[in-house]
């Protein structure tokens, strides 16, 4: 998940501001589904996705026989990932219209 973070240029302070907000495990569970999700993209850091490509990863998990608990935890991921780094954009906004 850091690197995700790193390579769309996020600060490492940031980085370890937003990664710290998670607790371990979910971290671990989220992590691997994050890496699957570059590799759908093939290995693009996609953090804005349009919705179809959304639930083509879901589907592609679900073709590739990951139960549903595991898809709900892929869905729970890129949520994550997702509003993370729209709040911390927003967040940013706030600050430089203070």
């Amino acid at each position: 998940m850091r690197e995700v973070y790193l390579n769309k240029g996020h600060s490492s302070r940031a980085v370890d501001t937003i990664i710290s907000s998670w607790r371990e495990p979910t971290l671990e569970s989220h992590n691997s589904y994050i890496q699957l999700w570059i590799a759908f993209n093939k290995d693009q850091i996609v953090l804005d996705p349009k919705p179809h490509e959304v639930t083509d990863f879901l589907q592609c998990l679900y073709d590739s026989g990951v139960r549903y608990s595991g898809r709900n935890t892929a869905r729970s991921a890129l949520s994550s990932l997702f509003l993370k780094v729209i709040k911390l954009l927003a967040n940013t906004f706030k600050l430089l219209d203070s």
